[in-house]
């Protein structure tokens, strides 16, 4: 099955996504993040460690929470929070 939601907000997106059980597990496991809800990760707690990773940790989160067809959105999304 396909996914078309490259026209929809990226917030809404993430939100999407992260209700998904794979990411989830991805994000607890990878990232350490126990509650994978947008609260948390534009909270300004995350968003300051967010900024203190590596350029390749910071696209591998970028892909698991918004997907690679979204990556550009999920980048710009971010780096707007600044």
């Amino acid at each position: 099955m396909k996914k078309f939601n490259f026209n929809f907000p990226i917030k809404s997106i993430i939100e999407a996504n992260l209700g998904m059980q794979a990411i989830q597990n991805a994000l607890i496991k990878d990232y350490k993040i126990l509650n994978p809800k947008i609260e948390t990760i534009t909270s300004e707690k995350f968003l300051s460690l967010y900024k203190s990773w590596n350029e390749e940790k910071k696209n591998d989160f970028l892909r698991t929470v918004a997907g690679r067809t979204n990556f550009k959105k999920a980048k710009n999304f971010f780096e707007d929070k600044d």
